[in-house]
């Protein structure tokens, strides 16, 4: 299944092949999917015994995309459900570093941080807001613990520092939220007024 000059596993052979039936079927349907997909295939792994961890890369000039995720197969390789976004074959296996030049910052997290808000929306087509601030915060929260555990305390105030800058557009979206829901509100209180 990997080609002729990789030679994978039985177990890899196998996770691949669960790949190839839970792959995204065209462009569109994967579009803004990788996380949720990768989230998805990750439990499927779980469930069947497997440990599986998430990879994500911050994307450079991008309008659409702010980072991609996959799931790691093994230290070259990494199973991309929705690589149809930036590769036109969309080929679920694809070697780490052959990744688009403006996939920066790769970053490797185990599935199990993200475990129980998964298990409440497991909706992956759409995640809600509240949703991904408990993504964001696992992640940061990871991140923070792997700095303390490999003693680089030194790189805290760039880790923060980053999580702000990434957590951002997610607070921007928050509020917006809020705001719309507080304006909805607000609107039916007057017409119920009027009448």
């Amino acid at each position: 299944m990997g080609g002729d000059s990789v030679k994978f596993s039985d177990e890899e052979e196998f996770i691949l092949r669960i790949a190839e039936k839970m792959r995204e079927s065209g462009g569109y349907d994967s579009r803004g999917r990788c996380f949720g997909a990768s989230l998805a295939f990750a439990s499927v792994l779980r469930h069947l015994g497997f440990q599986a961890s998430l990879i994500r890369w911050k994307v450079l000039y991008d309008n659409q995309y702010a980072d991609h995720w996959a799931v790691r197969l093994n230290q070259d390789f990494a199973i991309d459900l929705t690589s149809l976004q930036f590769e036109v074959q969309g080929e679920i296996l694809q070697q780490i570093k052959s990744y688009p030049a403006n996939f920066v910052s790769l970053r490797e997290y185990p599935f199990e941080i993200f475990l129980d808000q998964f298990e409440i929306g497991r909706d992956a087509h759409c995640f809600s807001v509240k949703s991904m601030h408990s993504f964001y915060f696992a992640m940061f929260k990871y991140d923070l613990a792997q700095t303390f555990l490999e003693g680089r305390r030194a790189h805290i105030v760039a880790l923060t520092s980053r999580f702000a800058v990434e957590y951002f557009p997610l607070m921007l979206l928050s509020l917006n939220t809020w705001a719309m829901k507080r304006k909805k509100k607000l609107l039916c209180r007057l017409r119920s007024k009027g009448q």
